[in-house]
């Protein structure tokens, strides 16, 4: 059985067989659907999501480019280089858990830098903000 707090793995339905450990859900149209009978003892799921992206800009035909600072792609590279370990049915299992753990820590290094970067840079934005109000707000 499953415990409170236990992450469920959102899978595509093309690959629920590999895709991940159990518990595992597909998700489609905004509807979670168990896979197998993962799920059949779970009476309550709380999810959490991102808020949807707002539009750059208003052109249609896409042509804004998003830059992604090069001194973060790594955190892609990283990502990508976790899953295709996981995929990977080649390499034994120890190899693939070694690299799994390298990985995970080369990412959690990158991630902290990464968090320390966007903090830094929020609480100048709020800086600027809140003291262009100073002594406008209300109770």
């Amino acid at each position: 059985g499953y415990t409170n707090g236990d992450e469920v793995n959102v899978v595509q339905l093309n690959d629920v067989a590999a895709a991940a450990l159990a518990p595992r859900v597909t998700l489609r149209n905004q509807i979670l659907k168990q896979v197998g009978t993962d799920l059949a003892l779970v009476t309550s799921v709380r999810l959490y999501y991102s808020r949807r992206p707002f539009r750059l800009t208003d052109s249609e035909d896409g042509s804004t480019t998003v830059d992604f600072p090069e001194q973060w792609e790594e955190l892609l590279v990283i990502d990508l280089a976790k899953w295709i370990t996981r995929k990977a049915t080649n390499p034994p299992l120890e190899q693939r858990t070694a690299a799994l753990v390298s990985l995970d820590a080369e990412e959690q290094e990158t991630l902290a830098n990464f968090e320390q970067e966007v903090t830094s840079f929020t609480s100048a934005a709020e800086t600027g903000r809140f003291m262009r109000t100073a002594g406008q707000t209300r109770q």
